[in-house]
């Protein structure tokens, strides 16, 4: 092939940087006002906590045995207005109803104390969500509209974070394409919650960590000083995923000018497990809210009491956890796939299980010629990986089941996709490569990703809506 004819059979190729812009711009934009007002778990609470920090309220108050913040009435009633529906003796939402309250004026000056228990999260979690709640109040203050507005700014972070991520990945451009468009994916970045600055900056680690053991050369200043606050925002959006950006391990040392440097970076990954707990938790600790014991609706959790316990009694924490993982897997496994609403409304297995393999398939032809992965660092991604899954459950284990519980509660799927980039990266090779899907892999992958997330659409609005 002729240098000429190279050139051409390049110009066609469509970059899945941007196929990924198109597919999630357009879906995630229709998924904003289809997935029903606060119908994604616990996204009541999160847009209540992202609108008071959006006010500067950022330390909470003290009601009797309650802790909230003071909020707009119309807030609370228009939230609640939404929950308790009851999907499963099939229940549905009007559109007429949200329509209704559409119309209800913000009247920010009418407060009630809220008992909130999302004043735990970090501030920094709701950032993109605050910037949409700010930005929303110059064109329509209303309850709706601002939930509207705060979940449009968060497919915007996610968007512009993904994006850099697949632009700068050295290969696997295609699977990150499809692990984030995927139907739950998408439908929980959309959703108001820490979770879609934790999946988005979590793919961006992922990807800046393999272009790093990938760069030629030594490895620039203004790369560790970009990996170095990603990796801190990425540390505050969520719990669980500590050991992601120790991913650095896969990067050989001599890469680094000075090898300080790389110890430095290893030092600081460690400070950040422990740093939400001496900045954010100290200050929430230094002003009386300790945490403590948390009713739930059918049981008593208690952090510090189940903590205390599962380290007394190590061996039975971790066989426990494993029997979860047999009990519960099959569910947690299809849920990062699509389990959408509070009642985990599911489409059809078959549906999940295509998507499942089509990733797979992609995973397996989606290599360079160019790069060839050792042992080294393919068990080293699995082996983080397997660690961070281990880490999710263990914080669930902890934080939301009961102390001394034999069974995990609140887990669901959707928390595993952050890691899921890491475990599939074990099965890059170069045997399988195919012309044609390196030619039109954005092509192939975006229109399947159209129909995907077309079929995801019609089941959210025949299952939420009523008519």
């Amino acid at each position: 092939m002729t240098d000429k004819e190279i050139s051409n059979s390049k110009s066609f190729r469509i970059n899945e940087e941007y196929v990924f812009v198109v597919v999630a711009l357009l879906f995630g934009i229709l998924f904003v006002f289809l997935n029903p007002p606060f119908q994604s778990v616990n996204e009541d609470g999160h847009f209540l906590s992202a609108f008071v920090r959006s006010e500067g309220q950022i330390i909470p108050e003290k009601s009797g045995e309650e802790i909230g913040f003071m909020m707009p009435r119309s807030l609370i009633q228009t939230s609640k207005a939404f929950q308790n529906i009851n999907f499963a003796a099939e229940e549905k939402i009007s559109q007429q109803t949200v329509d209704n309250y559409a119309k209800i004026k913000l009247n920010k000056n009418e407060r009630v104390f809220y008992n909130l228990p999302e004043y735990r999260f970090n501030p920094i979690a709701y950032i993109p969500n605050m910037a949409g709640i700010t930005a929303g109040k110059i064109f329509n203050s209303n309850p709706l509209y601002l939930l509207w507005s705060s979940r449009i700014a968060g497919l915007a972070f996610y968007i512009i974070i993904v994006f850099f991520a697949i632009r700068i990945i050295p290969f696997f451009k295609g699977v990150l394409l499809l692990f984030a468009v995927s139907p739950m994916t998408l439908y929980q970045a959309v959703s108001i919650s820490p979770d879609s600055l934790s999946i988005s900056l979590s793919f961006l680690i992922f990807a800046m960590i393999l272009k790093m053991t990938y760069n030629y050369g030594h490895i620039e200043a203004k790369d560790i000083i970009w990996l170095v606050i990603v990796c801190f925002f990425q540390r505050f959006a969520g719990d669980g995923y500590y050991f992601i950006p120790f991913l650095i391990l896969m990067v050989s040392k001599s890469k680094f000018k000075n090898p300080i440097t790389y110890y430095l970076i290893l030092a600081y990954f460690v400070l950040l497990i422990f740093l939400p707990g001496l900045s954010w938790d100290a200050i929430l600790s230094n002003a009386g809210f300790t945490g403590g014991a948390q009713v739930r609706t059918d049981f008593m959790t208690d952090s510090s009491k189940n903590l205390a316990y599962q380290l007394s009694h190590p061996f039975q924490t971790f066989g426990n956890i494993f029997m979860n993982i047999f009990s519960q897997g099959k569910s947690w496994l299809l849920g990062s796939f699509g389990n959408f609403g509070y009642a985990g409304a599911m489409p059809s297995q078959f549906l999940i299980v295509i998507h499942i393999l089509v990733i797979l398939t992609a995973a397996l032809f989606n290599g360079s010629k160019d790069i060839i992965l050792t042992a080294k660092i393919k068990y080293t991604s699995l082996i983080i990986g397997i660690i961070s899954l281990l880490a999710v459950m263990l914080v669930f284990l902890i934080s939301g089941s009961p102390v001394g519980s034999n069974v995990i509660y609140g887990l669901r799927g959707v928390y595993f996709i952050p890691v899921m980039p890491l475990l599939i990266l074990v099965i890059y090779n170069n045997a399988f490569r195919n012309d044609i899907f390196d030619k039109y892999s954005g092509l192939i992958l975006g229109v399947y990703s159209i129909i995907i997330l077309s079929i995801t659409a019609g089941f959210i609005n025949s299952y939420f809506y009523a008519g």
